[in-house]
């Protein structure tokens, strides 16, 4: 009959039984083994994803103002909580060349609305909560054109 002991147990036995035939020199036995089951990983870890941005991450705008602003879909290849925009080269305020809307979504789909403010280029980048980041570029173009001439 095949009895099932504790590991300790086990190695007491071994000892025993090594020292009772001499099948050879009593070494320590290993320490620090896993009992029981190994854990499994708990979802919603940090696993890090990939951002994409649609229709792209370099926009154009051919004037100034919320008649020029564009919307950018943020997909992530995992689900996330939130994402954050970091302003980077297109500032804020009065002298932003573009300004980001907040993120509006859940999961793995966002929105945000970029206005071009003034003239000039910029980038910002669009992060997750898993560390995961993306660059977003803007050229704004100032919309008028001067003409000079003479008759």
């Amino acid at each position: 009959m095949l009895r099932v002991v504790s590991p300790r147990r086990a190695v007491c036995l071994w000892v025993a039984v090594a020292l009772l035939v001499g099948c050879g020199p009593v070494t320590n036995p290993p320490q620090n083994l896993p009992v029981g089951p190994t854990p499994t990983p708990t979802p919603g870890g940090s696993t890090s994803g990939t951002l994409t941005v649609m229709p792209g991450s370099a926009l154009t705008f051919a004037g100034t103002g919320a008649t020029y602003a564009q919307t950018i879909t943020v997909t992530d290849s995992v689900s996330t909580a939130s994402l954050t925009v970091g302003a980077g080269t297109c500032g804020s305020g009065g002298t932003a060349i573009a300004t980001f809307g907040t993120a509006v979504g859940s999961g793995t789909s966002f929105t945000i609305v970029v206005t071009p403010a003034n003239a000039g280029s910029c980038s910002a980048t669009v992060s997750d909560t898993h560390a995961s980041s993306i660059g977003v570029s803007a050229v704004v173009n100032s919309g008028s054109v001067g003409l000079t001439g003479r008759r």
